[in-house]
């Protein structure tokens, strides 16, 4: 092989395209040089480098420290304005997108003329190269130019209104999911699970979408800056893309607070569902069950299958320190849908006020005590004002009949506290129905005269 002469070399960098490394450099004459070793992982034809550097002189040489040579870009089109392989063509529309592009733009040439004149890229170049590379591969066009970077909006490769609009664009379709799924935060009858993994899978797609984006943006805005593009314009167009996506990741993950929390919940805390357990009156039937522990994902199904073992049921006793008010409003659902009373002797907080609420007759015992405060949801902390969930809550008080006074007292009470009115001030809201009684007097965990008379019909 003839000796090569060696570059004035004023940058040397790599680039990744398909998945793989090339190297590349750039002269004191803003030329463009490409290693001939990383070209051959898709060009395994190209001719050896003695036979280039005899058939090309100026065209090959010596850009590193190392001893393998480097062909000018020109150079390269040159070789490859008949081809059809694929792998070949894609290199070279990833070589006038990513290199020769931005290098015209940065030394405002009309077009990268190359050593000696040899061959224009716009002329050598097929118009319409991505078409012939899919009739070469068969391939449908969504599969061009795959980058493993998350595609290929973190390359920056784009001008900062493009990867605006690209990055929108797939956000947009996380925040469609997003929404429709939030209409499934109260369907806890039915495939709860499988929403609560939808909701981690359109979160974690948004977060790291939205992520890529600002990334792209960052890196276009830099290559904009060292094209020529005026610095306040770049730091422009990088502000209001990682405004953008910043605003939509927090949109999805607010809609899907409720979901998430869920989720992290049962798989991170491990919140089980309630203990039910089936209390027989003297007659020997099942009448009431008595329901203890957290309201975690699956105690609504779990109040279902209960029911439907015993469907004399009238009474549901509960003692719960709260949950999910997910999983509050769908027992408290079947509550109202059997039109089942409800009692407490113990504690009955947060989640489980819904149960308690919706029972026909709603008894408490002189030791029980309900507490109240607002909701809050995973990444959320104890918020400060209402969210969509204590709304929703609010509306489902209204319609058990309890006062608008009572509703605003209750919700304004801070997550991390707990507002526990007293037994006269429930009955007197309408909260409770009245006090748990016997025919004699007051006793713990008995019914009121009523009910117990009324209990006593339905056993004859």
């Amino acid at each position: 092989m003839p000796r090569l002469q060696r570059l004035a070399v004023v940058r040397n960098w790599s680039e990744r395209h398909a998945h793989r490394q090339i190297k590349l450099a750039e002269d004191e004459e803003g030329r463009l040089w490409l290693q001939l070793d990383d070209l051959r992982q898709w060009m395994p034809g190209l001719p050896k480098d003695n036979e280039l550097a005899l058939k090309h002189p100026e065209q090959v040489r010596l850009a590193d420290a190392s001893s393998h040579p480097y062909l000018e870009a020109s150079a390269l089109v040159w070789l490859t304005r008949k081809s059809t392989n694929a792998p070949t063509l894609k290199l070279v529309a990833w070589l006038e997108s990513s290199v020769l592009a931005p290098a015209r733009q940065r030394h405002q040439w009309a077009d990268y003329q190359g050593h000696d004149g040899m061959a224009k890229y716009r002329d050598v170049l097929p118009a319409n190269v991505e078409e012939i590379v899919r009739s070469v591969e068969g391939a449908p066009w969504w599969k061009l130019e795959r980058d493993p970077r998350f595609w290929v909006i973190t390359q920056g490769h784009w001008s900062p209104l493009n990867t605006l609009v690209m990055g929108f664009a797939l956000a947009l379709l996380a925040m469609g999911a997003a929404n429709w799924l939030e209409g499934k935060t109260w369907d806890v009858e039915n495939s709860y699970l499988f929403w609560l993994w939808a909701a981690v899978v359109v979160t974690t797609w948004a977060l790291v979408w939205n992520g890529a984006w600002i990334v792209g943006a960052m890196r276009s805005s830099a290559r904009r800056v060292g094209e020529g593009l005026a610095p306040w314009l770049a730091v422009g167009g990088l502000v209001g893309n990682m405004v953008v996506a910043l605003a939509m990741a927090f949109a999805v993950t607010t809609s899907l607070g409720a979901l998430l929390h869920g989720w992290w919940s049962y798989y991170a805390k491990g919140l089980d569902a309630v203990s039910i357990t089936a209390v027989r009156s003297a007659s020997g039937e099942v009448t009431r069950l008595k329901i203890v522990g957290d309201m975690g994902v699956g105690s609504t199904r779990a109040l279902m299958s209960a029911l439907a073992q015993h469907p004399q049921v009238r009474v549901l006793e509960i003692t719960s320190p709260g949950g999910l008010l997910t999983e509050g409003h769908g027992m408290a659902r079947l509550a109202l849908q059997r039109t089942l009373n409800t009692e407490v002797s113990g504690a009955c907080a947060s989640a489980c006020t819904l149960v308690f609420v919706a029972g026909e007759r709603r008894l408490l015992a002189p030791q029980a005590s309900l507490g109240f405060h607002r909701s809050h949801r995973l990444g959320e902390g104890f918020s400060t004002g209402w969210s969509s969930v204590d709304h929703f809550v609010a509306n489902f008080y209204r319609t058990r009949g309890v006062p608008e006074e009572f509703i605003q007292r209750a919700l304004g009470t801070p997550g991390w506290d707990l507002w526990e009115p007293g037994n006269e001030r429930l009955i007197k809201a309408g909260v409770a129905t009245d006090e748990i009684r016997s025919v004699d007097g007051s006793v713990p965990g008995g019914l009121s005269a009523t009910e117990q008379k009324e209990d006593g019909d339905t056993s004859r």
